[in-house]
């Protein structure tokens, strides 16, 4: 956890602290981040996933969604 935190920082220096999703995501496990970003901006919600490269590739993930994306179509921006 102590891993995931510290990266989490490296890649959004103003991130709240990890709070976990609730739910069944069998070996992915999901948490929800606040940036608090620039003063004077909007705060963001990120969710983060944690999944053992191990057990199974993301790369379906990020290709479907640049496929939704550059489709005009909501989608996760990874």
């Amino acid at each position: 956890m102590e891993a995931l935190s510290n990266w989490v920082r490296q890649q959004v220096p103003a991130a709240s602290d990890l709070v976990p999703v609730s739910g069944d995501a069998g070996f992915r496990r999901y948490y929800r981040v606040t940036d608090a970003g620039a003063q004077g901006a909007a705060n963001r919600t990120l969710i983060v996933m944690d999944a053992s490269a191990d057990r199974a590739s993301c790369l379906p993930f990020t290709y479907m969604a640049e496929l939704l994306l550059g489709s005009g179509l909501r989608a996760p921006q990874i």
